[in-house]
């Protein structure tokens, strides 16, 4: 009973120290549809941002040794500052949305090349890796 017990406990440490695997891929931002009331045409907008900020890396999440990805979708004002944030899909599921998408919020792009009478919606794949 003892030896059952204590090669549980070795077991049970030993996927503790396992390190977490990789994320698998995420899928590409022109997999999902098209948002009501905006229009997705990345080949019309949008370069790289102009003026963007980093997420915070979740405390538990760094503490966890997590890493992860989350696609954005966002749409242009007519300052080109992304608003209207939602997550289209993430990995690890409930762990870096809020801070990605508090990233995404209010980035600027370069104003688009083509006037439509409907927004452009921006989307963008967020890594989360643990710095080095």
């Amino acid at each position: 009973m003892l030896r059952a017990i204590l090669v549980v406990a070795i077991v049970l440490l030993a996927s503790c120290s396992t390190p977490p695997l990789a994320p698998p891929p995420p899928p590409d931002t022109e997999s999902f549809p098209s948002r009501s009331g905006a229009r997705f045409a990345p080949e019309e907008c949008c370069e790289r941002p102009l003026v963007w900020k980093n997420p915070v890396y979740p405390r538990g999440a760094l503490r966890r040794g997590q890493e992860g990805w989350v696609v954005l979708s966002g749409v242009l004002n007519d300052r080109a500052v992304v608003g209207n944030v939602i997550v289209l899909a993430a990995f690890p599921e409930g762990v870096f949305e809020k801070a990605a998408a508090d990233a995404f919020r209010g980035w600027k792009y370069k104003q688009p090349r083509v006037v439509s009478n409907l927004p452009p919606e921006v989307r963008v794949i967020i890594d989360l890796r643990i710095p080095e």
